[in-house]
């Protein structure tokens, strides 16, 4: 861990650049997702984004991003079966996912 960290000041620079883009992106993924009608997301300060589906099973719609070869997370669990975890990406990655998204009916 210390390594990781010295490693990490010698680079402070692009850590930070990396900060900014994963924050933009989050942003960006978020007001996206907020403008599909059947999907709630969740305010987030991580690189991720939990939405819940709000019209079919959540599995189904992560089996449908995984056949396009888009892998987001999915919770059996009670209370947030009906929930998908996606990873804040580069911008095409997250515009991919808003794309099929969008063709999910």
């Amino acid at each position: 861990a210390s390594a990781a960290a010295v490693i990490s000041l010698q680079h402070a620079d692009a850590l930070r650049s990396r900060v900014k883009m994963i924050v933009r992106e989050r942003e960006r993924l978020y007001a996206g997702l907020s403008k599909i009608k059947w999907v709630e997301p969740y305010p987030s300060h991580a690189n991720f984004i939990l939405f819940r589906v709000l019209f079919r099973p959540a599995i189904d719609v992560r089996n449908l991003l995984l056949e396009s070869g888009i892998i987001v997370r999915h919770f059996d669990k009670p209370g947030l079966d009906d929930h998908i975890r996606v990873t804040v990406g580069k911008p095409e990655e997250n515009e991919a996912l808003l794309d099929r998204l969008v063709d999910v009916r």
